[in-house]
């Protein structure tokens, strides 16, 4: 007897069904994009529950025939391909022919379609894959696809769903991301018969943002664009307080079609290379548009991975083209009235103001970071209040000794508690952090005298030495290289000992020793640093941070000057090398919303 059988067609599409119906938001995503295959642009989403219950969509597009409404529930029955050829220059949707069928062998289907040139549409009653009516129906031109009793017949996939809540976010996400892809469609969920999200058509993929993601996503988003001839690019990337941990914020799309790939997200984060603090990624929405014959879409069930042709040189354009409109754009953080602090990044400890009041600025609420913000913004404006170094407007602009203000993006009026510089541009207050200021400049400095073939030195008119442990001497000799190259010129004494006769021109005003030890230390703690293209960073993050202005040291005017100009000369002055701001705005249109004089 032989041991080997034809499986029946219905436990053949329920197989198939376990590839491409994971869970309810699997049948979303498949009838979703069969409804853009179908030019639809106004499409409804309702759900009953987390989906198990009923999904039904319903849209505006060309709809099916008689005899195409039957073939629809067909396995391998499609409209997209006729040739093998055709599997390689694929730019709908959906192509595999199994959607439906597979979604119809684990549950209850009820379709009714109509072609905007027939007289009468046509019904389909399908259960667990069997057809049981197929007849002429009167109803509106397009289709509409009620899914009902997922998984009826499949109790053992059932009980792997998550709790309905869960489902239902998975739902949500998918119908959230696909309608960023397609800004031109008008997209509607309605979730136990109430209305819960529409999109009216967009122009942008912008306003699309704004309605999906909210204003202030929309807000702090940069555009990123590549023009090419088989690959473009083109999209929104969001400034660095967007940053979050893990991925849900990240949205890639190849022609349209969302997808998961690793490598390119990898591309990305590495070009905000130091603007991101530790373990945070970057927020993107990004279409890719390529010629299909450049890439292959049928590598995965559910369609959420592509396979490249040239997969090297679209990772470089994607880098190239986001470190290009991070160069571009302002990066700096803005407080505001209604949400704070816009980054979420935790902030310094303290600002100290007049007498014993202390305003503890640290990540908390969004109802507290405002008021922390407003009470801080009436603080300034108080003629009491002890401020180092105040200068009252710009008109006094004769205290500065050398600077010429006029030159600067910024004028800086007063230094706070030792440690921010207050300043003024033509939009608003700017607050700065001057040791994340000046530990960006110094990085910037440090990593251009690394690339130098000969960096500049200061050689010491009196050698120094200088004494280190053990292991302090093992962690040195490891990294001789990196110190060499940077422009140090120190030799072995004897013992423990080195003699320093030349230091990197940066840094040599600096007390070097107390630099060189701190680095060391820094080195043997391994302490975190957000270097991540080659352990050469980590040594010139930790110069920049030991070499840096310091909190608590008095600034004098033409200093806070000197320190603006060499902010603007920098291509990413927003962040320190850890990725925590340098700066941040409050512009005078909150101002004068904080002091209610506008709305």
């Amino acid at each position: 007897m032989s041991l080997i059988k034809i499986l029946p067609e219905n436990l053949v599409n329920q197989i198939a069904a376990g590839e491409v119906v994971e869970r309810p938001a699997s049948v979303v995503k498949e009838l979703l994009e069969n409804s853009i295959d179908a030019g639809a642009d106004r499409i409804t989403l309702e759900v009953i529950g987390a989906g198990d219950e009923m999904i039904r969509i319903t849209d505006n597009g060309k709809g099916m025939d008689f005899e195409d409404a039957r073939l629809a529930f067909e396995r391998h029955a499609t409209s997209k391909i006729t040739e093998t050829d055709d599997l390689f220059n694929i730019s709908s949707m959906g192509f595999r022919g199994e959607a439906i069928a597979s979604i119809a062998s684990v549950s209850h289907i009820i379709l009714q379609t109509k072609t905007i040139d027939a007289d009468i549409g046509t019904k389909v009653f399908c259960l667990g894959g069997t057809i049981e009516k197929h007849e002429e129906y009167s109803c509106m031109n397009g289709t509409g696809i009620e899914v009902r009793n997922l998984f009826y017949n499949t109790p053992a996939r059932k009980k792997y769903l998550k709790t309905p809540s869960t489902e239902y976010q998975h739902v949500l996400k998918v119908f959230q991301t696909i309608a960023l892809a397609y800004p031109d469609i008008h997209f509607k969920l309605v979730h136990d018969e109430k209305a819960s999200f529409e999109y009216p058509k967009a122009n942008e993929m912008i306003d699309r943002i704004r309605d999906v993601l909210g204003k202030n996503t929309a807000n702090n988003c940069i555009p990123i664009f590549y023009g090419g001839t088989e690959i473009s690019i083109e999209g929104f990337i969001g400034k660095p307080e967007l940053g979050r941990r893990g991925t849900r914020h990240q949205y890639l799309f190849v022609n349209n079609r969302h997808i998961s790939h690793p490598l390119f997200s990898y591309a990305l984060g590495e070009s905000y290379h130091s603007l991101l603090m530790d373990g945070k990624k970057p927020f993107y929405a990004i279409n890719i548009r390529i010629d299909p014959k450049l890439i292959d879409v049928n590598v995965h069930p559910r369609k959420l991975e592509i396979r490249f042709l040239n997969q090297s040189k679209l990772f470089n354009i994607l880098q190239n083209a986001a470190k290009v409109s991070l160069e571009k754009n302002v990066l700096m953080s803005e407080l505001s009235s209604k949400v704070g602090l816009l980054s979420n990044h935790t902030s310094p400890s303290n600002y100290r103001l007049s007498g014993n009041q202390t305003l503890h600025a640290r990540e908390k609420s969004a109802q507290e970071s405002v008021n922390q913000a407003i009470e801080f913004t009436k603080k300034i404006a108080q003629p009491n209040t002890k401020f180092q170094n105040f200068v009252p407007g710009r008109l006094n602009k004769y205290s500065y000794k050398q600077d010429d203000l006029s030159t600067l993006s910024m004028v800086p009026l007063a230094q706070i508690a030792k440690s921010y510089i207050l300043a003024e541009n033509d939009e608003g207050l700017v607050l700065i952090d001057q040791h994340a200021a000046h530990e960006r400049i110094r990085f910037e400095e440090l990593m251009d005298q690394y690339e130098e073939d000969e960096p500049p030195k200061q050689q010491l008119l009196m050698p120094q030495n200088i004494e280190l442990s053990a292991m302090e001497v093992e962690i040195f000799t490891e990294n001789k290289e990196v110190f060499d190259k940077l422009g140090f010129e120190m030799e072995l004494f004897g013992g423990n000992t080195f003699i320093i006769h030349a230091v990197p021109s940066p840094i040599s005003k600096e007390d070097i020793d107390n630099i060189l030890m701190n680095v060391l230390s820094d080195l043997a703690d391994n302490k975190k640093t957000r270097a991540v293209k080659n352990p050469q960073e980590k040594i010139i993050e930790y110069m920049a941070c030991r070499s840096a202005i310091k909190f608590g040291k008095n600034l004098s005017l033409d200093e806070m000057a000197s320190l603006i100009r060499q902010l603007d000369k920098l291509k990413r002055p927003y962040t320190c090398p850890h990725g925590r701001p340098s700066m941040v705005k409050i512009s005078f249109h909150e101002l004068e919303k904080m002091f209610k004089r506008k709305l």
